[in-house]
């Protein structure tokens, strides 16, 4: 009896383990390559009839180091009231090959007040998702996007604490990534 007993005890002891889940391979998982612990990516959420505020993005900036840092992705306004994600630059490429770059351009006309670092702490293992639209990068252009199959790349352009307040001074002590990551280059389609 012992020997039967035992011999059960080591089959399930033995018993292969089914693997874990994993993230889905393909463009939708996909992330750019890792630079000093970043990685970047980009997922178009919706495309739209051919607006750029039809065109929704997910950006998602991981720290796949095993340090902590943190980053400045731009300016906030207003005591963090309004962010500017303008570290953020998108790569556009239309149907036709022609591929331009886009910076983030604000929706409002000027600054009257306090400015600050758009400052994100970024935990090793952590992600940050920044949601945008083409339109809050294609402001100076009334037109549409034509019909056809886009691609689209985001970069991300790391530096230090830029906009320091007297009340802030701190800020430009932090461990800031520096650096520029590129994320994976998506796919969206417009029609009309």
């Amino acid at each position: 009896m012992r020997v039967i007993s035992l011999c059960f005890f080591t089959l399930l002891a033995v018993r292969p383990v089914p693997a874990p889940a994993q993230a889905p391979a393909g463009p939708v998982g996909a992330f750019g390559a890792a630079l000093n612990g970043l990685q970047l990516r980009i997922i178009p959420v919706t495309s739209g009839s051919g607006l750029p505020a039809d065109v929704k993005l997910d950006v998602t900036l991981e720290n796949v180091g095993g340090s902590d840092f943190v980053l400045n992705l731009g300016t906030m306004l207003a005591n963090a009231k309004v962010m500017w994600p303008d570290a953020i630059r998108l790569m556009l490429t239309d149907a036709s090959g022609q591929r331009r770059e886009l910076r983030f351009s604000s929706r409002t006309g000027g600054v009257a007040g306090r400015i600050d670092d758009y400052v994100v702490a970024l935990r090793a293992g952590s992600t940050y998702t920044v949601r945008v639209s083409l339109d809050d990068y294609m402001r100076d252009s009334a037109a549409k996007l034509a019909n056809g199959r886009y691609k689209i790349a985001a970069q991300f352009i790391g530096r230090r604490a830029s906009g320091v307040n007297v009340d802030m001074q701190g800020v430009a002590l932090l461990n800031f990534w520096t650096g520029t990551a590129h994320s994976n280059v998506a796919e969206f389609e417009v029609s009309r």
